[in-house]
């Protein structure tokens, strides 16, 4: 019998990464990751756990191709940037998603500022 927190739930994660049905590419959770999945659960539609950032370059100044290789590379580096939260059988875990970034174009309208398309 785990006498603490963490050794209980990696024991319930053990049980459930090695069953059979269970598809692999499964990650523990951190203490602080299964607190924030609990209350995230409690206040779904509270305020966002993830803030994206965007930037505006002048046209031409930026490789998308080039930037986008980067972002994948490191994602693929990291396993932490490309996991999801999720339950599996009751247990709260990390899904690996593939890594795979995408470019994401946001066109202007004309004497349209950049911040007022990213708002869109």
């Amino acid at each position: 019998m785990h006498h603490s927190i963490t050794g209980q739930y990696l024991a319930r994660y053990q049980r459930t990464a090695d069953g059979a049905d269970t598809p692999r590419g499964l990650l523990p959770l951190t203490g602080a990751q299964r607190r924030f999945l609990l209350v995230r659960s409690l206040d779904p539609q509270g305020r966002p756990d993830v803030v994206p950032l965007f930037f505006a370059f002048p046209r031409g100044t930026v490789d998308l191709a080039r930037l986008r290789a980067a972002a994948t590379y490191l994602a693929a580096l990291h396993p932490a940037l490309r996991a999801r939260p999720e339950v599996v059988r009751g247990t709260p875990v990390q899904r690996l998603a593939a890594a795979d970034v995408p470019a994401v174009r946001v066109e202007t309208a004309p004497g349209q500022s950049a911040t007022d398309a990213l708002r869109q």
